[in-house]
């Protein structure tokens, strides 16, 4: 059957609209690192070495979040391919990007997607982060995938052109923890795209007020 509907309709290039490759070669070598230095905690890029000021007021409760990759042109595309056009054969793809950064992080008992609002979810049909989450972790036993331990208990306005303030009060409260089996693991969260982190905090306050041990994020992409 898939062999069939790529003859019927080709897969094309995000990046670039080639026919014949979900990524050709000539984009995927666009796609690069978050920048030569970044925050050690929340990964944000910055000019010299050091923990950012941000964290240094604030001091987030996720130990570190790590973006794959700079939320580029490319990057963007294929994870509006996977989000918005629905083509899911961009979950594998994405789950690549992340791979590396993946490998980098210590070693997590389970592995959290940032979940969806049910209505969004209803909507779209699936979560674009479990479907990169579940990629990711297809060929290995660890660590264990727990789709559905963390729940968004209220849709949130659209984050995009919100400041750091306003993102953080739209996420406050938005999420809970459903099983209290979290307690004394280390998680690693997954989402597509972190800009402030608000989303990921919020997250990580449901899983540490439940027990987790520790929580760490991955996100394939970072956005300044």
């Amino acid at each position: 059957m898939q062999y069939v509907l790529d003859v019927l309709f080709p897969p094309r290039c995000a990046g670039c609209g080639a026919r014949g490759t979900l990524l050709c070669p000539e984009c995927a070598v666009q796609i690069a690192p978050p920048g030569p230095h970044a925050c050690p905690r929340c990964g944000r890029a910055l000019t010299v070495p050091g923990v950012c000021a941000i964290c240094r007021a604030e001091s987030p409760q996720i130990v570190r979040t790590v973006g794959a990759a700079a939320f580029g042109r490319v990057v963007r595309e294929c994870i509006h391919a996977l989000k918005y056009d629905r083509q899911r054969a961009y979950a594998p793809l994405l789950a690549d990007i992340a791979r590396p950064a993946f490998a980098r992080l210590p070693p997590p008992d389970v592995l959290i997607p940032v979940p969806l609002a049910a209505e969004r979810l209803r909507e779209r049909g699936f979560n674009q982060s479990a479907l990169i989450a579940a990629a990711l972790v297809a060929e290995q036993p660890e660590p264990a995938l727990r789709d559905g331990w963390l729940v968004r208990v209220r849709d949130t306005p659209p984050q995009v052109g919100s400041d750091r303030i306003a993102r953080q009060e739209n996420v406050a409260g938005a999420f809970v923890c459903t099983n209290a089996a979290v307690r004394g693991l280390r998680v690693l969260l997954l989402d597509d795209v972190v800009t402030t982190g608000a989303t990921l905090e919020a997250c990580a306050d449901a899983l540490l007020v439940m027990g987790a041990a520790s929580v760490f994020a991955l996100a394939v992409a970072r956005a300044e």
